[in-house]
């Protein structure tokens, strides 16, 4: 992110707890078979996901 090629995006805001970040239930386990993060949950806003 620092050298401008990747972008982040902040995702707080919860349906059934709005934003906030005590009562968050999303999580991101990662996989070591496939070495990726796999989330759950929902998130009602991201900020900067349309880009």
């Amino acid at each position: 992110m620092a050298a401008g090629e990747k972008i982040g995006c902040f995702g707080l805001t919860e349906p059934n707890h709005g934003s906030n970040p005590a009562g968050m239930e999303t999580k991101a386990i990662w996989d070591e078979n496939s070495k990726v993060y796999k989330l759950s949950g929902t998130k009602t806003w991201i900020s900067n996901s349309p880009v």
